[in-house]
C-alpha cells in the first residue's frame, strides 16, 4: 500500500508512514501528576500535520531529532478545528530508506524525457567534438546524470525543486538556439555548452534530503567555482582539448551571474559569455515570478505577497478579454 501524504489524511484515518519530525518539544499536561506529552507537527511534500504522542513521551523523544525521518503510525483527530494525528508509534527511519521525493516538491515535467532532449541537443547541435565529448561526459554519465536529474537549480529563487536544474538547462537551450539563429556570428558549440554548464557546480553546491539547503562546501566555495573546477578536471581527461576553448567556456561559467555584486568573479566579456548571462537569468526570473504569481492564483488573490528583492508585489490576475 502506498504511504499517505499529508494532504491525503481525513478525521478517523488510521495511518502509517514517513514524515519530516519539525517543531518537537514535551509539553506538561495541565495535571502535572500526569508527567509530559510530545508534541510535534509531521511534514512532507504536502503540507504540516500537527501530532500528539500522549503515552511514554520522554522515552520516545529520546529515540529521534528534530528534523528526523520518522516512521510513525496513529490516527487523525480533529482538535480545535483542525487535524491533529494521536501517534503510538515512532521510529527513525535510516537514512538509506528515505526518498527525497516524499518530502520535498518536484518539477511537474517529465525529467527523463528533458534529459533525453538535451542530450538530443548537444549530440545534433554541438558540432565541436571536444565540447561534445565534455558535455557527454555530464548528460550521459552513469555517475553524474543521476545526480543532475534530481538537482534543484536554486534553494529558493528560481526552480526550487527537485528536477529543477534540468528544467532551467532545458529552458535555456530553447532561448539559446533561437538567439544563434537570429544572432550567426554566436559560437552555437559555446553558447550551448556554456548553457548546458553554467550551473552544473549546483549538483554540489546544494545538499537535497529532507530539505533543500547548500552543503559545507557549497556554502563556503559556491557553484560558481565548484562548477569552474570540476569542468577543468572533466576537460582535463579529453585529449588534445583546444587551450582557447577551454579558456572562453570557463569564463562563461565564471561570469554568468553577470555583475560582481551577484557573486560573478569576473564580468562577461564575450558575446557568448554576454548570453548566457541574459538568456540564463531570463528563464530563471521567468520561473521565479511564475511561481509566486500561480501560488496567488491559487489563492485567489489579485497580487503576490511582497517581493522583498524587487521591491514590489507582482499583478497575479489572468487575462480573461477572450482576445487570445
Amino acid at each position: 500500500m502506498a504511504r499517505p501524504f499529508v494532504s491525503e489524511l481525513r478525521e478517523g484515518d488510521l495511518f502509517s508512514g514517513s514524515f519530516v519530525a519539525k517543531d518537537v518539544s514535551l509539553r506538561q499536561f495541565r495535571d502535572a501528576s500526569k508527567g509530559y506529552y510530545l508534541a510535534l507537527n509531521l511534514v512532507d511534500r504536502t503540507g504540516v500535520l500537527p501530532a500528539r504522542v500522549w503515552d511514554a513521551a520522554e522515552s520516545v523523544a529520546q529515540g529521534f531529532r528534530e528534523g528526523d525521518v520518522v516512521s510513525v503510525e496513529g490516527r487523525v483527530e480533529v482538535y480545535q478545528d483542525q487535524y491533529q494525528a494521536v501517534l503510538t508509534e515512532v521510529h527513525p527511519v535510516l537514512e538509506e530508506q528515505i526518498d527525497a521525493a516524499d518530502f520535498l516538491p518536484a518539477t511537474t515535467r517529465d525529467v527523463d524525457k528533458m534529459l533525453e532532449k538535451i542530450r538530443q541537443i548537444v549530440a545534433e547541435e554541438v558540432e565541436c567534438p571536444h565540447l561534445n565529448a565534455l558535455l557527454r561526459r555530464f548528460v550521459d554519465s552513469e555517475d553524474i546524470t543521476p545526480l543532475l536529474a534530481q538537482a534543484p537549480a536554486a534553494k529558493g529563487l528560481h526552480h526550487a525543486y527537485l528536477g529543477g536544474l534540468v528544467e532551467h538547462i532545458l529552458g535555456c537551450l530553447s532561448l539559446a538556439r533561437t538567439a544563434a539563429r537570429l544572432h550567426k556570428s554566436l559560437d552555437r558549440s559555446l553558447l550551448l555548452a556554456g548553457i548546458v554548464l553554467h550551473d552544473i557546480g549546483k549538483i554540489k553546491e546544494l545538499s537535497v534530503a529532507t530539505t533543500i539547503d547548500y552543503s559545507i562546501p557549497g556554502r563556503l566555495i559556491g557553484h560558481v567555482v565548484m562548477g569552474y573546477e570540476w569542468v577543468m578536471r572533466e576537460m582535463d581527461a579529453i585529449e588534445d582539448f583546444p587551450e582557447e576553448t577551454r579558456l572562453q567556456l570557463g569564463h562563461i561559467i565564471l561570469s554568468h551571474h553577470g555583475q560582481h555584486d551577484y557573486g560573478a568573479p569576473v564580468l562577461p566579456m564575450t558575446p557568448e559569455a554576454i548570453a548566457v548571462h541574459f538568456i540564463e537569468n531570463a528563464d530563471a526570473q521567468t520561473n521565479r515570478y511564475l511561481s509566486a504569481v500561480l501560488a496567488a492564483r491559487e489563492d485567489d488573490r489579485d497580487f503576490t505577497d511582497f517581493d522583498r528583492l524587487l521591491s514590489r508585489h507582482l499583478y497575479a490576475r489572468p487575462r480573461t478579454d477572450g482576445t487570445g
